[in-house]
């Protein structure tokens, strides 16, 4: 070992790593785990900055080295994982999976996670369990920093300037543009994923690191003895003890995060490592043997559990079980273990003469591994595999395949965004009253066709574009239909806080108003209030509607209902099931249609009465069960579904309004 090692410093690794891996294992028993990634970047920044700042005060500082030594130290055991994730995912994941495990491979090999999950993440994008390299994108920050710091440090140094003083104010500006975008632009996602907003965590640990190299021994003319500097340390380390604790217990999901938050786990840190190792925690508690090697193998484990639990999470199709989750944990643990004795070791600190050929030989596998991701993203996930007998099946359901089978109604695009979706609405420049008219929007969605009438309205997010199919396929041919609607955004006859979706739903009003509809159609994802019912009702009726028709929720599945069926009911495709289906509330929804019945002029469809019952949820419609599924995702219907329903409950309904 180096002769500054600190053995506390990987028992505070091991602390991290340990919040991290119990976090995404078993979330509701450690909700604020996953500020361990913000214990790992102030002890990166300390560890970092500390052989940075000694080697430029000593004029020793070498780009080569600095860079050998990364990635000698980072790309074996990334690589190794990488590479087991591409093999792994050619054996289970289908076409659109693949693909997309594809793209976070390149990502990964390019240090560019974080970006990529910051573009990702929306409302179509699908959940994060199911992201085998999510976890990379604290990866990506951290070695986004050590790109551009040392180059910072350098010219510093070159031209004089105090290096703490640099320190210090990039530091502030990063903290500043952390709280600015939570608290002023409330762009959590980009405040989340930015490496702009991120580097302050680090540079914690690098103003840590030239304070230890520089220490003050003098305060105002106290200088405590011995004894009373280790109660000092003491009593400095359980108070960082007790931030990460707060930071665990106080800190989850729904918090604005990093923002002033990210104050806990980060000054905790700082204080545990700057009490030094004779502080009686990092000496008997961090110091621990066993908390040691979890430390020395946390970067290995941290890259091992969670692609595990995430194939686990595909395979399964929903959440696994905790029985399932504990082996997956103990595989981590042992790969790691391995990988740490057989990869890591030999190559971070194999002989010196051979180190320069091994960085050119990792950094040629990273290309490598880099490439295989990018063709099979290129390829949309190598289709062409023979995964199994049903791939081809599954394949019909990849978006392309979709593209083309809704081609002429409503059709869906990439992501399963309709052409008629405002989304595409990218005129904000006007004011709510001012919205008259759409960019990007084909006029045939809303535009009222005049050689037909009555004119039946469909209002709301991709629940109401999901009936647009259905409808234009069995409404009458005297009868026109218009659609407004943005997915993410559901109908109100009020302002919003998104902006975007109080323009949509203004158009929505003033179009309703314009066309006075003998119908309109409002649907939206969530489940219904009856407030919320009654205030569109009230608004809907004085704008000339001459009938409201509220939809409830649709079945929801835990995982995207083709590779359920795919991957566990192949053989024997059940007509109906409770498996992996979200518990549907009968009687709130009974109780909604008779709140909508008191209404004038007003009917609840439900969903789920038409698509369930005490069997189950239908699977499938006809005789064939392998082409007529009643989704295509998770909760919205498929073309046949939505067909259906609009012939056997919809027709009807609105033809009453005549």
């Amino acid at each position: 070992m180096h002769s500054n090692y600190r053995p506390d410093i990987d028992g505070l690794r091991a602390l991290a790593v340990l919040c991290v891996v119990l976090f995404h294992a078993f979330p509701t028993v450690l909700p604020g785990g996953f500020i361990g990634v913000d214990l790992f970047f102030v002890i990166s920044g300390f560890l970092i900055c500390t052989i940075l700042f000694s080697q430029f005060e000593a004029g020793t500082f070498s780009v080569w080295d600095f860079y050998d030594r990364r990635i000698r130290r980072i790309f074996p055991a990334l690589i190794l994982v990488l590479f087991s994730c591409y093999a792994f995912g050619w054996l289970t994941l289908f076409a659109d999976e693949y693909m997309q495990l594809g793209k976070h491979i390149t990502a990964g090999t390019g240090f560019i996670s974080n970006f990529v999950f910051w573009q990702e993440a929306g409302y179509f994008d699908n959940v994060a369990d199911t992201k085998p390299l999510l976890h990379l994108w604290s990866l990506g920050i951290e070695e986004q920093f050590y790109i551009i710091w040392p180059l910072v440090l350098w010219l510093g140094y070159r031209f004089k300037a105090n290096l703490l003083v640099i320190t210090i104010l990039v530091a502030i500006t990063s903290f500043v543009l952390n709280i600015r975008g939570i608290n002023i632009k409330h762009d959590l996602v980009a405040t989340f994923y930015s490496p702009q907003t991120r580097f302050w965590e680090l540079l914690l640990g690098a103003i840590l690191a030239y304070v230890t190299l520089h220490p003050i021994q003098r305060l105002n003319g106290f200088t405590a003895n011995p004894e009373q500097h280790q109660k000092i340390q003491s009593a400095q380390s359980a108070l960082g003890l007790v931030l990460v604790a707060l930071g665990v217990a106080l800190i989850h999901k729904q918090s604005p995060f990093p923002g002033w938050w990210a104050l806990l786990p980060t000054l905790g840190a700082v204080l545990i490592i700057h009490a030094g190792p004779k502080a009686v925690i990092n000496r008997h508690l961090l110091s621990n043997k066993l908390m040691v090697w979890m430390g020395l193998i946390s970067y290995p484990l941290y890259l091992w559990h969670w692609p595990i639990l995430s194939f686990l999470r595909i395979i399964e199709g929903e959440v696994p079980k905790v029985e399932l989750r504990i082996v997956a944990v103990a595989l981590s643990l042992i790969l790691s273990t391995l990988t740490y004795l057989l990869v890591e070791r030999p190559i971070r600190f194999g002989k010196k003469s051979l180190r320069k050929v091994t960085t050119i030989i990792l950094a040629l596998l990273m290309a490598i591994v880099g490439y295989l991701g990018y063709t099979s993203y290129q390829r949309q996930g190598l289709s062409d595999r023979d995964l199994n007998d049903n791939n081809s099946y599954a394949n019909l359901f990849a978006p392309e395949k979709l593209n083309t089978e809704l081609n002429q109604h409503g059709r869906l695009v990439k992501n399963f965004m309709f052409d008629c979706d405002f989304l595409n609405f990218s005129d904000f420049s006007k004011t709510i009253l001012e919205v008259d008219s759409i960019t990007n929007i084909p006029q045939y969605c809303y535009n009222r066709n005049e050689s037909k009438d009555p004119v039946v309205f469909l209002w709301g997010d991709s629940h109401a574009q999901m009936l647009h199919y259905g409808l234009t396929m069995n409404l009458p041919s005297n009868i026109s239909l218009s659609q407004v609607a943005r997915a993410a955004c559901k109908p109100q006859a009020t302002e919003s806080p998104d902006i975007a979706c109080s323009k949509t739903n203004q158009f929505a009003l003033n179009e309703i108003a314009r066309i006075k509809p003998m119908a309109v159609i409002v649907a939206q994802r969530d489940a219904w209030d009856q407030n919320h019912i009654a205030s569109i009702h009230k608004r809907l009726t004085e704008l000339g509607a001459k009938k409201v028709i509220f939809v409830g929720k649709s079945p929801e599945w835990k995982s995207s209902l083709p590779k359920i069926i795919f991957r566990q009911h192949w053989t024997s495709i059940p007509n109906r099931t409770f498996i992996q289906l979200e518990a549907i509330d009968s009687n709130y929804e009974n109780s909604l249609k008779k709140f909508t019945a008191s209404l004038s002029n007003s009917a609840f469809i439900s969903l789920t009465d038409y698509f369930c019952n005490t069997s189950g949820c239908l699977v499938y419609l006809g005789d064939n069960p392998k082409l007529g599924l009643t989704a295509f995702d998770s909760n919205h219907l498929s073309p046949a579904a939505s067909s259906a329903i609009a012939r056997d409950v919809f027709i009807p309904e609105i033809l009453k309004a005549n």
